[in-house]
Order: C-alpha cells, then structure tokens, then sequence
C-alpha cells in the first residue's frame, strides 16, 4: 500500500506541482487593475525575469493594511508601465519607526512567445 502511495505521488505531483495562472495581457498604464501580483514561485514558472523594483508607502499613523494596499497598487502600475503582467514578491517588510513604512520588493515576469525569439 505504501509502494502505490509512493508511486501515485510521484505521477501525479506534474499535475499538481505548478500553478496554472492565466496571465493577462497588459498594454499600458492603464491595464494597471489588471497586473497579478504572487507570492508562489510556482506561479512564475516558464517565464522570463524582467527586473526586481521597489515600492514603498509612508505615512504617520498610517495602519498596514492601507500602506500595504498603496504600496501593491504603486508596483502593479509600474508593472503596467513596463507591459509586466506578473509580479512575485520578494519582501514585504513594515516598519514603525519613526513613521509608518511598508516596503515591498518584487521581481517582474512576463511571458515570452518562443516562435518570436527563433530567427
């Protein structure tokens, strides 16, 4: 019973391994809504690394959650700008000293067609 457990895991675990996101087509900075941001390596699987940038909110007394919430809308519209559909986050680091930070790093992906890149 082991040995067919063991076995059913390692054929089914390409199955259920990678996560299967259907990436968006962003054009402008207007498609910014649109941008996904992750937090599941396996979500950028097969694609290309563009770059890593920073977003930071700040604010005296600010609470977490609405820095974090300017600090993720700042990324996905710098995303936009560059045509990026996805972003996996790197850090995510808060700070409260002496005003409310929150930092986020993350490395941008999109998708590259191979047909276009073969001569």
């Amino acid at each position: 019973m082991k040995r067919l457990l063991a076995t059913l895991i390692v054929l089914l675990s390409p199955l259920f391994g990678h996560s299967q996101i259907e990436l968006p087509t962003v054009e402008s900075e207007s498609d910014w809504e649109k941008v996904i941001i992750t937090r599941n390596v396996d979500d950028i699987d097969g694609l290309v690394r563009v770059e890593t940038i920073v977003t930071e909110s700040k604010k005296l007394f600010g609470s977490q959650s609405k820095l974090r919430k300017k600090a993720i809308d700042q990324l996905k519209v710098e995303c936009a700008k560059k045509g990026v559909s996805i972003a996996l986050i790197t850090l995510d680091n808060f700070s409260n000293s002496p005003i409310n930070n929150v930092q986020i790093e993350a490395t941008l992906y999109k998708h590259v067609d191979k047909q276009k890149l073969q001569l």
